[in-house]
């Protein structure tokens, strides 16, 4: 050493440099280079390996300092610079140079604090050396930086690597300081080196593989070069390889390059579809399946942070239930402030993205805010910023779906807003949320017909709570029956239904129906006779529909029951139909906020569930006192309607499960509501009609008048009149 400053001193003084001083000062760097350490193949390298280096790794960079610092002197004194001279040596001297700068440019356990400060002090007088405004702006000249990784690649072979940790970090040092995009013209040096390093077991290896990795992929966003050489592939799978380890160390990096890969691939594969199975969702169903049940508290921190940032394509939609339900368990399990703050932050981009999709899961996410909001409430958390967010998520979470949207376009016909979307949209077929069901609405003739007539179209609601408090807390009935309890239960129905004159011409039915009409023209004709009749006939004002629920009502009991109501017992049908246009009038035509939103059933009325109760229950008394009346056991000889064939059955042995005494109350419910709601308000809207268009009032009657006369009541074969 004494030797090489005597030279230098020299160099000072004349400003020639020789071969044999650039060689000196060559040695002097090659001999500080941190030295191979084999035991680094068996396990990772420990401070104890290097204690004899790091005894004289200080003096040995101080006098790198010493001998840059006079030879920088000497060239400013004598106003020469090393790149015009384009000496191989000066190169070589410089190369050198940056590999020892790159070892020690942070703290390791191969060097101390003072050997980092000196290296940043080397810095400096490089770059002053060689007349650049930084070593981003060296790499970026004359192929400094693949030149580097020459020098350097012998270090980092499969093989040897891990022999050369401070080559690993002069590599590292080396792809940070790399101007954007410039590490993609030299991929095919750097991605092998980065790939051996993301292959070990070491988690310590693989996060700096990491680090490396995501600046290459930061250099190649979106080159379609990266997809056809096909680096694109191959950094994809060595990642998801990385997703089935929980390693907490290097989880939010692993992510993180996922999250920046995943877009160019998806952006240049021209078959991709977002609604289909990509990339993205085999990376998605990983992690949550990694974040589901995990106790760890790291490591569910680690998840819940590295979540938010594959939440920003639509097709991400397919896995708002498995969201839903891990944010949930999030919320209702939190561990600590750290993964609850990152949880929130999550929900916040959830409900932002998915607005329009998460109402199926609005329920359980509200309930688990809402819970969480009054525990934070009742031991106060310090953070505002967790109570914010908690907030934005509360307010964010969709209750209603598209449902109030109808309602604020017509209120109380929400079908006017559906056609008034149609039109505007311009398309028959629109879908949305109402609450939590996914509905698709088909709004023209074409398509309705095809829905109807289609197999996978077919289906019933048959699980909302609101149904089933209606039907003794269970499915029975036909209106919202399905499989094998709607198929057995409407043939049987059909099948008996039509002896008795439903559905087909029968003479004595026929006959029974013109009795009812004839009494509700004497009804209109001569007036009340009782105090029932009295309530709905005021002289010549006639309540409508209220008058023809008897007509109709009887006219079906009697297919039913096989007994018909006596005008003394009019109040009966008129109580029944009464409770059926209540019934109806609770809910709309799109099942109201009851059948969206079940939880406002235990809201009184406020949402129509009191009403529909009170009117379900009424009828289902009535149907109840008329079945006491029949024979519990009807005898051969007596088959007066359609309750005695159904009682028969239930008194065989080998009835099936699907009849039952209750099956038969919401049975009778389902059919006598649909009549005494439909028939009687249909045949007001055409009186209604009637009187509001003389004309077409005068030409019905001449018509009834030429075709029938006034001798008689209309029969069924005037139809062909």
């Amino acid at each position: 050493m004494d030797d090489l400053l005597k030279e230098l001193e020299t160099l000072r003084i004349s400003g020639n440099f020789s071969d044999h001083n650039w060689k000196s000062c060559i040695d002097l760097i090659q001999t500080s280079h941190v030295p191979q350490k084999m035991i680094g193949e068996t396990r990772p390298c420990e401070e104890k390996d290097f204690r004899e280096y790091r005894l004289i790794v200080e003096r040995n960079l101080s006098n790198v300092r010493f001998m840059l610092r006079h030879i920088v002197d000497s060239c400013r004194e004598k106003h020469l610079l090393l790149i015009d001279d384009n000496v191989a040596l000066a190169k070589m001297f410089g190369m050198n140079l940056l590999l020892l700068i790159g070892e020690h440019i942070e703290k390791n356990i191969w060097n101390t604090a003072e050997c980092v400060n000196i290296s940043k002090e080397l810095i400096a007088n490089f770059c002053e050396l060689w007349a650049c405004q930084s070593i981003t702006a060296f790499f970026s000249e004359h192929e400094n930086f693949n030149k580097l990784l020459v020098m350097l690649r012998p270090k980092l072979l499969k093989d040897t690597w891990k022999t050369y940790p401070a080559a690993v970090t002069c590599f590292k040092w080396m792809l940070h300081l790399v101007e954007k995009p410039m590490l993609f013209n030299y991929i095919s040096q750097v991605l092998p080196t980065t790939l051996i390093l993301l292959d070990d077991h070491v988690p310590e290896n693989i996060s700096i593989g990491l680090q490396c990795l995501h600046l290459i992929i930061q250099h190649s966003h979106m080159k379609k070069g990266l997809i056809d050489s096909g680096y694109a592939l191959v950094i994809y799978h060595s990642l998801k390889h990385l997703t089935y380890r929980k390693q907490v160390e290097y989880i939010i990096p692993l992510y993180t390059c996922l999250a920046n890969i995943i877009p160019t691939i998806e952006y240049w594969n021209d078959r991709s579809d977002a609604f289909e199975w990509t990339v993205r969702d085999e990376i998605l169903s990983n992690l949550i399946d990694n974040m589901t049940f995990e106790q760890n508290i790291e490591l569910r921190h680690a998840y819940m942070v590295s979540l938010p940032q594959f939440l920003t394509n639509i097709g991400c939609g397919k896995w708002c239930e498995s969201l839903a339900r891990i944010l949930v368990e999030y919320c209702e399990h939190h561990t600590d402030l750290r993964t609850l703050k990152a949880t929130l932050q999550t929900a916040k981009t959830f409900l932002l993205m998915f607005h329009l999709r998460i109402t199926a899961h609005c329920v359980s996410l509200y309930t688990a805010f809402l819970k969480l909001h009054f525990d934070l409430t009742e031991t106060p958390v310090f953070d505002r910023e967790i109570m914010q967010n908690l907030q934005d998520c509360i307010i964010r979470v969709p209750i209603s779906g598209s449902y109030l949207i109808l309602l604020l376009r017509s209120y109380s016909f929400p079908y006017k807003a559906v056609e008034y979307y149609t039109k505007r949209l311009k398309s028959k077929i629109i879908g949305c949320y109402l609450g939590s069901f996914w509905v698709v609405i088909a709004n023209d003739y074409a398509s309705i017909k095809e829905v109807l007539k289609r197999d996978e179209f077919d289906g019933r609601i048959t699980e909302v709570p609101v149904i089933k408090a209606r039907s003794f807390g269970k499915t029975l009935g036909i209106t919202f029956a399905d499989n094998t309890l709607w198929r057995e239960q409407r043939r049987f129905f059909l099948r008996n239904i039509r002896d008795f004159g439903f559905g087909r011409r029968q003479d004595g039915i026929e006959k029974q129906i013109m009795d009812e009409i004839s009494q509700l023209i004497d009804i209109l004709k001569h007036g009340a006779v009782n105090d029932g009749e009295e309530k709905i006939i005021k002289g010549n004002l006639i309540l409508f529909p209220d008058i023809l629920y008897p007509t109709i009502c009887s006219s079906l009991w009697n297919v039913l029951f096989g007994q018909r109501f006596n005008r003394s017992e009019h109040d009966i049908p008129r109580r029944f139909g009464r409770m059926a246009m209540l019934f109806h009038r609770s809910l709309d035509s799109t099942g109201g906020a009851l059948f969206h939103l079940p939880v406002l059933r235990y809201f009184g009325n406020m949402f129509g569930f009191k009403d529909m109760m009170k009117a379900n229950n009424a009828m289902i008394d009535i149907i109840q006192e008329y079945l006491k009346s029949q024979d519990v056991i009807p005898s051969e000889n007596v088959d007066r309607g359609f309750i005695d064939r159904y009682l028969d059955i239930l008194n065989k042995d080998d009835n099936t499960q699907t009849f039952s005494k209750e099956q038969l109350i919401i049975l009778l419910a389902d059919i006598l509501l649909a009549a005494n709601s439909t028939l009687p308000t249909v045949i007001t809207q055409i009186f209604k009609y009637l009187i509001h268009h003389p004309r077409i009032l005068k030409k019905a009657q001449d018509e009834i008048d030429r075709v029938v006369g006034t001798g008689r009541l209309v029969t069924w074969d005037d139809r062909k009149k």
